[in-house]
């Protein structure tokens, strides 16, 4: 008898969840919740799952005729899994807010989510968007938040479904493979965020900062030094900047630089560059077209004189050297760079027969040339880089708008000049004074 009473009784709750259903979503009053593309699924254990009707004859009486079965910020977690206390949590995931994202029917988009665009929905709490910030991260024009962010609850700061850099190697796969480089940025090595921003920028590559400024957060003795040198490398306050010459991630060299050496340097230098006040020649040609190099040039690396970055000194140059037509003296310290290589007696003796070969007798030319209160810079006579001449000597020097002709020649024990400056002069080492 109990059996079948209960049997009974299970008939009739069955019988009227299937009525109530069949009244819910056939009526032509909630029958529209079923032509979404995606349905709630405890629809299918019927209405009263959430619902509790308060009142009977529905729909003809008027007001609120049902309750929701439990209080709003704990129905959902009847079903679902409630917010993890060790987690980070979504705001209005913890609060059971569901709805504030979820259609709690039926909807068109997956999820049952409330808009299709995801970007859309998050923006409805999460201002992420700036006007002046045109440079905006892929999956934010996508209106994609959820490809780096937990929708409900995660085990890292911000929702992100991963820490930074895996986070970003999940898109940029190729950048993950430059942390087996010879040398990788500290920056790299941390987290991608320390320099870039995840959302939007007014800068490219979503940098925080233009360029060489965002370097400088880092570098600070760099920015100083640049603050306060009396030359700056032009190419610092141009273009790419810092990334001209260093690679931001990783590189194959000691200092992340994108060339070795020379090399580098030449894929600037490979050109004439006029300015106002002065002209800077084509280094390249004149060193791969020059028969004499000079052996700081031959042999060694740019940096052996300049220096990459700043200088108190002309030219970029890592020591004192005159600048212009005039030496302003035989002082060594003048030409302190070029003492770093060669013997300072070939300037300051008078009279030597073994500091320089540059002498008539043992009456030293160099030491004549720069004495004088209106002594003359190396340059006068010389091309630094290279040249065609012996000695590096150049065959035409400028001379404020005029390129003097030096018309040397070389001769046995000696040689022989005709500039602009004086008449015919020779000399000769073997001589007797």
């Amino acid at each position: 008898m109990k059996s079948l009473l209960i049997s009974i009784l299970l008939t009739i709750t069955i019988s009227l969840n299937a009525q109530n259903e069949l009244n819910c979503l056939s009526s032509g009053c909630h029958d529209s919740y079923m032509k979404a593309e995606n349905i709630h699924l405890a629809i299918e254990d019927g209405c009263d799952s959430c619902h509790d009707q308060n009142f009977e004859n529905h729909p003809k009486r008027v007001g609120n005729e049902f309750e929701l079965t439990s209080d709003l910020n704990t129905l959902c977690f009847d079903c679902h899994d409630e917010p993890d206390e060790k987690l980070m949590q979504h705001e209005a995931f913890a609060g059971g807010d569901c709805v504030t994202c979820h259609s709690p029917h039926s909807s068109d988009n997956i999820s049952l989510l409330k808009s299709e665009d995801v970007g859309e929905l998050c923006a409805d709490c999460h201002d992420i968007d700036n006007e002046e910030n045109m440079i905006k991260h892929g999956p934010v024009v996508a209106g994609q938040c959820n490809a780096c962010h937990e929708p409900h609850q995660s085990a890292f700061a911000n929702l992100l479904k991963e820490e930074s850099p895996q986070l970003c190697f999940n898109c940029h796969t190729d950048n993950k493979k430059m942390l087996n480089l010879p040398t990788v940025h500290a920056a790299y090595e941390g987290s991608c965020l320390d320099c870039h921003a995840p959302h939007n920028s007014k800068y490219k590559f979503l940098v925080k900062d233009e360029i060489p400024n965002l370097c400088y957060d880092c570098h600070d003795d760099m920015g100083s030094e640049i603050d306060t040198a009396m030359v700056v490398h032009k190419i610092i306050n141009q273009d790419k900047s810092c990334i001209s010459c260093h690679l931001p991630h990783a590189s194959e060299t000691s200092t992340l630089l994108v060339k070795e050496g020379k090399e580098l340097c030449f894929t600037c230098h490979n050109k004439e560059y006029k300015s106002e006040d002065r002209t800077l020649k084509n280094i390249y040609k004149i060193v791969t077209k020059s028969k004499v190099q000079h052996e700081a040039v031959e042999s060694g690396e740019c940096i052996d004189c300049h220096f990459s970055h700043a200088s108190n000194n002309y030219y970029l140059l890592n020591a004192k050297f005159p600048f212009g037509s005039y030496s302003g003296g035989a002082d060594p310290d003048n030409f302190s760079l070029c003492f770093e290589c060669h013997d300072s007696d070939a300037l300051r003796l008078e009279k030597t027969t073994t500091a320089t070969n540059f002498r008539d007798g043992d009456e030293n030319l160099h030491y004549l040339h720069i004495s004088k209160n209106k002594g003359r810079n190396c340059t006068l006579c010389h091309s630094v880089h290279g040249s065609n001449q012996p000695h590096i000597i150049a065959k035409t020097v400028p001379f404020g708008k005029w390129q003097m002709p030096l018309k040397y020649k070389e001769i046995e024990n000696g040689g022989s000049c005709a500039p602009g400056c004086h008449a015919l002069y020779k000399y000769d080492r073997e001589k007797d004074n």
